[in-house]
Parts: structure tokens; C-alpha cells; sequence
């Protein structure tokens, strides 16, 4: 047989086709060949290095397209070609061969490097690579290449053909942000000739950094142990964020393998270790999951940030059972009478005329037999012919009927054993086993490698057919002992696969095979116990549900542990573990710290005093609630940090996930922090603060938040109790009761607003004369709007949608991702434009209590922060993605100055400082202070900072400060300050180790304490001003 789809397929009354007719152009070390491509024909091409009478050999096969460049031919070699043509999946049928044609390839004459190489950010993401033409006149085209490290290596990215006299131009549109881009250029000439590099220019991109991070994918599924109920462990190893921002996961989950990850099967979002505890999965049922990582960069479309998401689709499987699987997958000693003398044993023929297997004998005891017959004088040993195995046998028995024998999802430690004696022709005869796979195909079998036995008689490679095999006179075959082998079928499977996961979830085909040529016989091969087996799996007991909202608030050697029981039974007690070196497994695992007993729904709270030394050091804790019946919860885990509080920093909160929205001090009523667990939290204030606030308990969303919350007073709003407000990733707007967590009284259950917006990042604002939160969505494919919600019940009052009738032009709206600027009856907000639809970014709108409408739009590019207030000139000031500052009149939205600082985006929005007359803001690197009049020659200007957030005045000083990471790998924090005084000369810092870079600064001036969120999930209070 060939290997050609037309091998086992008869055709006959066949009409051939005409023969091809070829071309060759020969280049350097290359040879192109061409001819007419007709429908319906595959195409083999011979070459022959001889001549034209004999001796081709076919190249390339099945060919659709022409050209076929033959790159494997050297300069200076004559090379014969020649072709047939035959209907597609019908080789049978093919045509006379072609004329035999030739060629010679030959050096390029040598082609110059294009000149005058240079490369700019022309546009957001977008680099201009330029050069002059190159002075060979033959060239056709260049080909324009790319590294992302000086030096390469390089990556084709771009050709343009040459058409004239140059110079030429390719617009690289596939950069990220805030990165450095390396290009040369090379000329292609006929022939596959080609010009030297060109020299090598650079560029660093402006824009929004677009890479996903970096991230391996689902490393393991395993089940829950230490007593723990029945659940599975998701794990992987961390991820690298390549466009700054903590890295989240996500994590989704099937009953079908090879689904595609999406909202309707995430399972998890917003986790920001390297594990998770699945405990609602299906029973008795193989579930497939694959984890995604997300970046804090929140301009892609990331369930957690709005970040960049890698698009892995690593999958893994795990099994939880009820009942427990036992060790014993399959087992036959052959002791049965009912099946004999075959069992569930099929034949498995490989084109053999002689069987063999005889099944069940009694020889010394009831084994299966490869060898003689018991009739016609045949005996269990012996010389009469009727005793032995026939010539010419390649045959296999398999048991499981022919439909193989399923190996469930996680089983571990697959291992076929059995017994066996055998007598074979040495090295020529033997008996072997192969091993099919139905995942792969269940009619190949992969014979057994000799490293997968674990123990008993070694393989010996068979002169007759080249494989492993068990071949001569066993030991102790005379006095019929048997010898007991033990494979580790899961390396077989790896083997057949190609992968690393055994053979849980397979079903294994295992063939015992026997092989003799067409000389001598034996007695051949005596088998017995046959035994498939695996770790076996204890039954699972139900878990109990999981403690919430677990924190760690870190002071000097010590950590103070705090969370809610679950909310219903069964429940009695939560076990406290911890350990330095990494997160306590199960409720066994690391030290004990507290068995607290509790009802459900109460909160607890646990001191941790680390001692002396414990500064700095993680302290990992997992929480599990008990049953009653030490049956335990999934884990939930946090990691707290001891620190000193001598100095500035004096506390630390961390939460299970990221939290870089900024925390605010509000009216005095507690430090609010939102975090991507999905939980929303309340802190005592002052230095002496950073536990949970009396009376509050946290208060959970159905996403996270990415702002930071509003804090109103009843008096303010109407309300019966003060308020927060926040927006939310599911799209809703939050209100909580601002001393309790609870939901406000008149809105739905669980403070949520009573519609979705699709997703907001944005922080609400309060409009006090309209009792009106404003909020806009920033929904990356869905439409975008600017809504008003009744402050009293949650309701949507209004939306602006750029419709016809509020005077907009009816285009889609780009997404909003700052808060709004309430300037008495008129708002102004920001937005990016949009694709296909609308290019505005500012937008002023008319508004009352019940309606709005367009006063007037500009296009000033993507604008991912807010517009703020100069109120001494009455501008309204905004700074955009592209690094440029406009102050607009708020009447009209014409532009009163501009300028372009092409430093990458202005984060967040700008802040005016009325008492030195300048404004404030921060780009990708540097933080600078320019005067509110739009003048040059006077800013000040702190530049090579690693991801500075935007600064904040602290008001009544002339300190401003901000928050950025410490080194390059934003492993540690840091807070820095600037003194208006002396224009920003002498910057101070303050190091925060182990907490990542630091999210946007708050300040409570009350207490003089700033307050940030990290990418560590960390919450840290830091005394004002700075030594």
C-alpha cells in the first residue's frame, strides 16, 4: 500500500489526464518549478540529479499550486524534473509523465541593503518604518522585519513591492504601547536572491500596551485532600504581565473536553493566586477546565479588568466521586467457566494465516494459552507438533470484547500486571503487547517500549519483526514457574498521546500478541492473573460551604486574620492554618493557628502575633470551615505581611485578590476599599486602623470593582443612612449602607442598581440638584451610554445614548472609563472612540432630573481618564491616550491651547493645584507639573519612573504625591513625594517591600495618611509628609 488516500480503493475504466507541462526558473540554491494547475488534479514531482533515463525520486506529493520552489538543490548542480498529473484521492489513474526538463541554480549577484532606514511612532500603536531605495535596479520588493530586542531575532512583518524609484514606507500597525520595536529592511531580487540586512533603526510605540501576558495555562486538576469535602484543585504557575497591572485569573469549566472558554461557562474571575477550589462541580462526571490570565492594563476585554487576556486553551480534567473508585480497573485469572475458553478476549489479527491462542487451558493450573491444542495428542508441553504454536502467526488477543476497557478520569498509577511462562524460538519468536488508544486510533497498536516495565523479565528485540518482545525459555519454565511482570501502562499512553496525562480518560486497548516466523515452533505462552490497576479514589463527602471575605491586616510582627462563617450549615467551627513557606494544602497542612467555633454568618477574627523576625515575611493562611463532622470547606486562602510601623508605613490590608482602585477616607466614616474578589470593604481609620470597621461586614458583588467608591451623607442624598456608591464589572451600580454593607434601603436586594449597564469601571458620581449618580459603561463590543440613576431607588432617570433625538448623530458610542465632571446643569465626561462608530471623546450634555441632550462633542482621540476643572479660567482639561493636554471652554468645547507631550497616555485625569496655578498629571514614565495657562518653558518634569499613577495635591500643603512601583519587575511599592516649593527639585520616597507596584493614591487629610492599593491585593496607610 502507498500512503495515499487512493490505497485501498479500486477504480477501473479510468481516463488519465494530459500530462503537465513544466517551467523551471532556477535562483540561488533554489529552483522554481511551474505549470497549468486544472481542477480537480493532485500533482507529484519527481527530480532526478542523473539525468532524464531512470532513477527519480518523487519530492513532493499531491501538489494543488504552482509554484513548487525546490529549496533543497546546490548552486552550480544540474537538476532534472519532471511531473504526473492524477485525479485527486485516485493515484491509480495518473498520466504520463511529463517532459523531462532541467535546470541549474546559481549564485545571486549581490543585491544592496535599502539606505536611509528610519522608524517613528507615527500614530497611536502604530510604528512608521522608512528607507531610500536600494541601488541594485533588479530588486522587486523589500521585506521589512522586526525584533523586540536589539540584535533580533527577527520576524517578517511587512513586504512592499517595489514599483518605482522609492523612497518607501510600511505602517506597522501591530505594536504595543509603551514598547521598543527593532527593524532592518531587506531587498529581494529574481531568484530568490536577497540583500544584506540594513542598518537597524528603533522605535518605542505610544498607545495603549496591547500583549497579553505571558502565561502557560492549566498546569493541574487534582481532588481535595486532608479532609476536605468533595471538590477538585485547579492550579497553574503565575503569569507575567507584559503591559504592567496585576495578573488575574480566570477560570472555566465544561462536561464536554475542547470547549471554547466564554461567560456562560467562567466558573471563577478576579483570583489572584495560582489555585482554585472547585467544590460545585458535577459528581461521578469528568469536568474539563481552562485557565486564562488577565492584565490590569484595562483596555482589552478581560472579565476581571477589562485587560488583555491571553487565548490559551490548555485543558485539563478532573473526577470527583461520590462512591469511590477502587484500585482494580480490570482483573481475569481465568478461573471462570462461563466464557471460556475466550472470554472477553477478541482477536486483534495484524495479516496473519495461523491463530494461535488457544484461551483457557488447564496446564499446572487454568491459565490462557498462546501455543498448542489439548486435542488430537497435543499436551501443555511437549515436541508433538499438535503441543506448539503454528508458524507464520501474528495475532493478538484483547480484552474488553473489542471495545477496549475505559480508564476513568483521574486515575493515577495505571499499571497492567500479570504472570507469565513462555518458550519461544529465540530471538525470532516471542510474545510482545501493544497498546491502542481510541482517542488516537483504536486499530494502531503502539508496542510496548522496554522502559515502561516496571518489573520482570526484560524485552528482547526479535530478529523476524523487529520489536520488543519476550522471546526463548523463561526462567524456571521447567518446573512451570511463572514469572510476574508489571508495566507502567501510563507511559504507554504518554508514548501513543504524545502527552504527559497518563491514560485517565482513555479507553486503552492492550493486546497481548504472539509472534512466530515460518520456521521453528514452541510451546509458547502461558498467561495468568491479569491485573489493570490504579490508586484508588475514596468516596467524597459533600462539602460544607466556604468561609467569605477572608483578610489579613499586617502591623509590626503581627497579622490580624478576619472573615465571615458561612452563611448556612452544616457549620460548626473554622479551622485557621498557616505556614511561611506557601498556602497551607488542606486542613492538615502547616501549623495550626485556631479551631474557632462560631455560628453561621457571624463575623471572626483572629490576632496572629508571627514574633520576633516576622517582619517582612509572608504569613500564608488558609481558612476551612468544619462541618461538625470534620468535613471540610474548599480552602480560602489570603497571604498577610508583618511589618514595622516605626516609620511611615503603618499598616497593610490584604485581600485574597488584586486591589489597586484607589481607597478613600470617606467623611470620616471609614476607609472603603473595593477589590477584584468581588468584595467591597469598610476599615477603621488612622494609623492605628486597617481592620475591619465596627458593625460593617463586607459586602459582596457579582463582579469587581475598578474605581473607587462615592461617599454621600444621608443628608445629601435623602437616603435613611449614609451611602457608598461604586460601579461594578457586571454593569450594575452598587449602593451599601455605609455602616452596616448592606444594601441601601429602596434599592433591589444586594444594593444593586435595577439596571445593567454592561460594564462600569467608572466611579459615580453624585449630582446634588438632580439627585442623579452619573455613571457611563465601558463595554468593549456592546453599546456604550451616560446614564442617570434616581439616588432614592436605584432606577435608570435617563440615558444619553448620541441618539438623533438628544442631539446626537446616532453613532456608537466609545467606552467610558473615567467619572464625569458635574459643572451645574452641565456634565462633561470622557470616552475612546469607536470603530465603526462615533470619533468623539469629550462630551457635554444638558441634563435634568428626567432628561438629557448633546450640548456639544469633540474628536480629540482616546481618552481613557476624566476631564477636570481649572475653576480660577473656567477650562475644562482633559489629557489623551495619544500624551497630549487640551483645555476646552465648557460652554462650547473649543479648544483654548493644546499641547503634545508624546510621553504615552495621561493616566486618569489631571489635577489643578488653584494655588501655584499649574496641573498635574502622569504618563508612562515621568509626572509632570505644567502651568494651568498652557505656557511653555516652565514645567517641571520627574521622569524615569517605573508605572506612576496619577498625582494628588495633598490640599492645604504644596506636597503632591503619587504612587509607582520601586524597581523595574514592580515587585515593591512606592510612594513618592514632590514639593511645589521647590518646583519639584528635591522628589522624597518611601519604599513598601513585597506589596508590587502601587495603584492611585488617596489622602485622608483628617488623619494625614495616604492610602493605595497594590498589585499584591494590598492596602497599605502611609503617614503624611514624608521623612
Amino acid at each position: 500500500c502507498t500512503t495515499d488516500t487512493a490505497a485501498n480503493v479500486c477504480f477501473t475504466g479510468c481516463t488519465p489526464p494530459a500530462p503537465p507541462s513544466l517551467a523551471l526558473t532556477p535562483g540561488n540554491n533554489q529552483i522554481s518549478v511551474a505549470w497549468t494547475v486544472v481542477g480537480g488534479l493532485r500533482y507529484d514531482l519527481y527530480r532526478n540529479e542523473a539525468g532524464c533515463s531512470a532513477g527519480f525520486v518523487k519530492i513532493a506529493n499531491d501538489l494543488t499550486a504552482s509554484p513548487y520552489v525546490d529549496t533543497t538543490v546546490a548552486n552550480g548542480l544540474t537538476y532534472y524534473y519532471q511531473m504526473i498529473a492524477h485525479p485527486t484521492g485516485n493515484e491509480a489513474c495518473g498520466s504520463a509523465a511529463s517532459s523531462c526538463v532541467n535546470a541549474t541554480p546559481t549564485a545571486c549577484a549581490p543585491v544592496a541593503a535599502p539606505t536611509g532606514v528610519a522608524a517613528a511612532a507615527t500614530a497611536p500603536n502604530q510604528i512608521t518604518v522608512s528607507w531610500n531605495d536600494s541601488a541594485t535596479g533588479s530588486v522587486t520588493s523589500y521585506d521589512v522585519l522586526r525584533a523586540a530586542v536589539s540584535g533580533g531575532p527577527y520576524v517578517l512583518v511587512g513586504n512592499v513591492p517595489d514599483g518605482g524609484a522609492g523612497p518607501w514606507s510600511f505602517q506597522d500597525n501591530t505594536v504595543s504601547g509603551g514598547l521598543t520595536y527593532f527593524y532592518i529592511v531587506r531587498a529581494n531580487a529574481p531568484g530568490g536572491c536577497q540583500s544584506p540586512d540594513s542598518s537597524q533603526v528603533s522605535a518605542t510605540a505610544t498607545g495603549e500596551c496591547t500583549l497579553p501576558p505571558t502565561f502557560a495555562g492549566l498546569q493541574s486538576v487534582t481532588n481535595l485532600g486532608g479532609g476536605q469535602g468533595c471538590g477538585l484543585r485547579v492550579a497553574w504557575n503565575a503569569a507575567t504581565a507584559q503591559c504592567g497591572g496585576a495578573v488575574t485569573y480566570a477560570v472555566y469549566r465544561s462536561t464536554a473536553p475542547g470547549f471554547t472558554p466564554g461567560p456562560a461557562n467562567q466558573l471563577a474571575a478576579c483570583l489572584s493566586g495560582t489555585s482554585f477550589d472547585d467544590t460545585t462541580m458535577p459528581l461521578d462526571t469528568s469536568v474539563y477546565y481552562v485557565v486564562r490570565a488577565e492584565d490590569g492594563a484595562s483596555i482589552g476585554a478581560g472579565p476581571c479588568n477589562s485587560g488583555n487576556v491571553d487565548a490559551n486553551l490548555v485543558e485539563d480534567t478532573g473526577f470527583a466521586s461520590s462512591t469511590g473508585m477502587s484500585g482494580t480497573i480490570y482483573g481475569n485469572d481465568f478461573e471462570a467457566v462461563a466464557g471460556a475458553p475466550f472470554f472477553d478476549w477478541v482477536a486483534v489479527d495484524f495479516g496473519t494465516t495461523n491463530d494461535s491462542w488457544r484461551g483457557k487451558q488447564n496446564c499446572s493450573g487454568n491459565i490462557f494459552r498462546f501455543g498448542g491444542t489439548l486435542t488430537g495428542g497435543g499436551t501443555c508441553t511437549g515436541t508433538n507438533p499438535a503441543s506448539r504454536y503454528a508458524v507464520s502467526n501474528v495475532i493478538g488477543r484483547e480484552p474488553g470484547n473489542g471495545n477496549g476497557i475505559t480508564i476513568t478520569v483521574q486515575s493515577t498509577a495505571v499499571r497492567l500486571t500479570f504472570q507469565h511462562r513462555y518458550e519461544f524460538e529465540a530471538g525470532w519468536d516471542g510474545g510482545t503487547i501493544g497498546v491502542a488508544l481510541d482517542s488516537v486510533d483504536p486499530t494502531t497498536y503502539t508496542i510496548l517500549p522496554a522502559a515502561a516495565i516496571l518489573g520482570g523479565p526484560a524485552l528482547t528485540t526479535l530478529n523476524s519483526y523487529n520489536v520488543g518482545a519476550w522471546t526463548g525459555t523463561s526462567t524456571g519454565y521447567g518446573s512451570q514457574t511463572m514469572q510476574t511482570t508489571t508495566i507502567d501502562l501510563d507511559a504507554v499512553c504518554n508514548v501513543v498521546t504524545g502527552a504527559s496525562s497518563g491514560c485517565a480518560g482513555q479507553t486503552v486497548h492492550v493486546a497481548w500478541i504472539g509472534l512466530s516466523d515460518n520456521t521453528i515452533d514452541r510451546n509458547g505462552w502461558y498467561i495468568d492473573n491479569v491485573q489493570l490497576t490504579r490508586d484508588p479514589l475514596p468516596a467524597c463527602t459533600a462539602a460544607p460551604s466556604a468561609v467569605s471575605f477572608l483578610t489579613a491586616t499586617g502591623k509590626d510582627q503581627q497579622a490580624t486574620v478576619e472573615w465571615v462563617n458561612p452563611a448556612a450549615g452544616p457549620f460548626a467551627s473554622t479551622r485557621l492554618r498557616t505556614s511561611t513557606a506557601a498556602i497551607p494544602a488542606d486542613p492538615t497542612a502547616g501549623t495550626l493557628l485556631i479551631d474557632e467555633p462560631g455560628a453561621a454568618g457571624q463575623k471572626e477574627a483572629y490576632l496572629h502575633v508571627a514574633g520576633a523576625g516576622s517582619n517582612g515575611v509572608v504569613q500564608h493562611y488558609a481558612a476551612f470551615a468544619n462541618s461538625g463532622a470534620n468535613v471540610y470547606s474548599a480552602r480560602r486562602a489570603v497571604s498577610g505581611l508583618p511589618q514595622a510601623t516605626a516609620g511611615s508605613w503603618k499598616w497593610n490590608f490584604a485581600t485574597p485578590a488584586a486591589a489597586l482602585a484607589p481607597p478613600i477616607q470617606g467623611r470620616g466614616l471609614g476607609v472603603f476599599v473595593p477589590s477584584n474578589d468581588r468584595a467591597f470593604y469598610a476599615l477603621a481609620i488612622g494609623a492605628a486602623g486597617g481592620t475591619w470597621k465596627s458593625g460593617f461586614l463586607p459586602a459582596a458583588m457579582n463582579a469587581p470593582a475598578q474605581s473607587s467608591p462615592v461617599v454621600m451623607l444621608a443628608a445629601d442624598t435623602g437616603l435613611p443612612h449614609d451611602a457608598t456608591f461604586l460601579g461594578s464589572q457586571d454593569g450594575h451600580v452598587y449602593c451599601f449602607n455605609a455602616a452596616t454593607g448592606g444594601g441601601c434601603s429602596g434599592w433591589p436586594a444586594g444594593g444593586r442598581s435595577v439596571a445593567s449597564f454592561g460594564l462600569v469601571q467608572a466611579q459615580p458620581m453624585f449630582d446634588p440638584a438632580t439627585d442623579r449618580i452619573l455613571v457611563g459603561s465601558r463595554n468593549a463590543v456592546g453599546a456604550n451610554g451616560f446614564h442617570a440613576i434616581n439616588v432614592l431607588t436605584g432606577a435608570t432617570a435617563w440615558s444619553f445614548t448620541n441618539s438623533v433625538p438628544q442631539g446626537g448623530n446616532g453613532q456608537t458610542m466609545g467606552m467610558i472609563s473615567g467619572p464625569a465632571l458635574i459643572l451645574g446643569s452641565r456634565v462633561v465626561f470622557a470616552s475612546r472612540t469607536r470603530s465603526g462608530g462615533s470619533p468623539g471623546s469629550v462630551w457635554a450634555l444638558d441634563i435634568t432630573a428626567g432628561s438629557t441632550s448633546l450640548a456639544w462633542r469633540r474628536d480629540l482621540g482616546d481618552i481613557d481618564g476624566a476631564p477636570t476643572h481649572d475653576w480660577t479660567s473656567d477650562r475644562v482639561i482633559v489629557g489623551t491616550s495619544g500624551g497630549a493636554v487640551h483645555a476646552l471652554l465648557p460652554t462650547t468645547g473649543a479648544t483654548v491651547w493644546s499641547r503634545n507631550f508624546a510621553d504615552g497616555a495621561i493616566r486618569s485625569w489631571i489635577y489643578y493645584d488653584p494655588t501655584s496655578a499649574r496641573l498635574y498629571f502622569a504618563s508612562s514614565s515621568s509626572v509632570r507639573a505644567i502651568p494651568a495657562s498652557g505656557a511653555t518653558g516652565s514645567d517641571w518634569v520627574v521622569s524615569g519612573l517605573t508605572s506612576p499613577t496619577r498625582p494628588i495635591l495633598h490640599f492645604g500643603t504644596t506636597r503632591t504625591y503619587l504612587g509607582a512601583c520601586a524597581d523595574v519587575a514592580c515587585a515593591n511599592g512606592r510612594v513618592i513625594e514632590l514639593d511645589a516649593a521647590n518646583s519639584w527639585a528635591t522628589p522624597k520616597t518611601v519604599d513598601l517591600a513585597g506589596i508590587g507596584g502601587l495603584g492611585p493614591v488617596t489622602i485622608d487629610r483628617s488623619q494625614n495618611l495616604l492610602h493605595a492599593g497594590s498589585r499584591s491585593g494590598r492596602v497599605v496607610a502611609v503617614a503624611l509628609p514624608l521623612p
